[in-house]
């Protein structure tokens, strides 16, 4: 069941959904079963905590505002269209949303000279500089379900994405084999739960304990082994023997994955800890089979960075100041931008997830368009509430692993408009 073939039921004033996928995670989970009545969802089936909390979440009654007051929305684009005109050069950041919200992001920014990037643009960068640098060889969800027989976890234990094992490790079912593969799990990193809540009886799995610093050392480590370089010191608390098994170990199985969450690495060498880890990918698959697995892109990370590549020919961090479409990775962050002015207003997209606040922003203007006035502390210039795609609107997210686009339903009216429609709106007013 996807949810391009959900079905419903009615009983009494109760509508039972059925195949319904999940906008809050990036596994894109779509086999939900949901209730609704009038504005109010409630999962029945196959929910986890983060699903919960999206669907459940009571409906607000908001109207857009400028400076506070409550106003039309009409009157809000126009204060937003205002404000994005007399701008030099705005930053469009948070993009919380769908692909039809990030077409038109993009659009907005070309148009006004703007400066685009990711609430989670940080990961996302580490990510792409390895891709652009060297290359990987990565996997999808599906291959790891249903074929890989061993899967090491590097600074990461998945528990974030809380249905990752239940879907992904110990299916009920296998594409290929009468039952699923039988498969160990490694984890390498610190405060990891390397026996995970529901496994199965006879699941082998083991921890090799390190710093977070340490990650790219280890799996190059391995990978020196592999590559039959000598290796006498211990990592952290992994001893040389236990380098070389893991190595043996990989090189003996049928197909590996190496799981990292870009998300989860240290801040500092997290672009080299994911290079360690490609580099080892490389060495494996010269005698066996081998694949990376980039488990992140919450908030529609991996839908904004998609879309962008598909219009612009760059991943996230793209300014059109010059009129044409200019990446650059480090002056384009977010950060970087409120803290040396180089921008003089701000609209901050976060229609999937109201924790996600807007950061400081000083004395410029701001806009702000999000599912729930909760996305800010300081009353922005403008605020106009959005629907939730997947709940309040229909749209289309990218899964985690940028193989699979899935489709969202409509599964309640709020009165909120789709970020892309306000988008839209804006746009035009210019």
């Amino acid at each position: 069941m996807s949810a391009a073939s959900a079905r419903t039921q009615k009983t009494g004033n109760t509508v039972k959904i059925e195949g319904v996928a999940c906008p809050f995670c990036p596994l894109l989970c779509d086999d939900l079963v949901i209730e609704q009545s009038g504005t109010k969802l409630a999962v029945s089936a196959n929910a986890c905590p983060r699903a919960r909390t999206g669907f459940e979440k009571p409906v607000r009654s908001l109207s857009p505002r400028i400076k506070g007051k409550p106003v039309s929305l009409d009157a809000a684009i126009d204060a937003a269209s205002s404000i994005l005109r007399k701008s030099r050069q705005p930053l469009l950041s948070g993009l919380a949303t769908d692909v039809n919200g990030m077409r038109a992001a993009i659009a907005l920014a070309e148009s006004t000279a703007g400066v685009l990037d990711h609430m989670h643009g940080d990961a996302l960068n580490n990510n792409y500089r390895v891709l652009q640098s060297r290359g990987w060889m990565t996997t999808s969800l599906t291959e790891i379900r249903n074929r890989a027989d061993l899967i090491v976890f590097v600074g990461t234990d998945a528990s974030r994405f809380h249905r990752f094992y239940e879907r992904i490790i110990w299916p009920p079912h296998a594409m290929f084999e009468p039952k699923p593969v039988k498969r160990e799990l490694v984890y390498i990193g610190n405060g990891l739960k390397s026996r995970p809540a529901g496994a199965p009886k006879g699941l082998k799995s083991n921890q090799l304990k390190c710093k977070p610093e340490q990650l790219g050392e280890v799996t190059g480590a391995v990978n020196a082994v592999l590559l039959e370089q000598p290796l006498k010191n211990s990592i952290g608390a992994i001893k040389p023997d236990d380098i070389e098994a893991l190595a043996t170990r990989l090189q003996q199985a049928k197909y590996s994955v190496i799981i990292w969450a870009p998300g989860e690495l240290p801040p500092d060498n997290g672009e080299q800890i994911i290079d360690s880890i490609c580099a080892l990918v490389d060495t494996l698959n010269i005698k066996t089979r081998s694949a990376g697995f980039i488990l992140g892109g919450n908030d529609g990370a991996t839908t904004a960075a998609n879309v962008t590549a598909w219009l612009t020919g760059y991943p996230l961090r793209v300014s059109f100041a010059r009129g044409y479409a200019d990446y650059d990775p480090e002056a384009y962050n977010t950060a970087n931008l409120l803290e040396s002015g180089a921008v003089d207003s701000v609209l901050w997209l976060s229609a999937l997830n109201a924790d996600n606040k807007l950061p400081a922003t000083g004395k410029l203007p701001a806009i702000v368009i999000a599912d729930s006035d909760k996305a800010f502390d300081k009353e922005p210039d403008v605020f106009i509430p959005a629907g939730i795609p997947g709940v309040d609107h229909k749209g289309t997210l990218i899964r985690c692993d940028s193989v699979v686009s899935l489709p969202l339903q409509q599964l309640r009216d709020n009165g909120h408009p789709a970020a892309a429609e306000i988008l839209k709106a804006i746009h035009a007013k210019l």
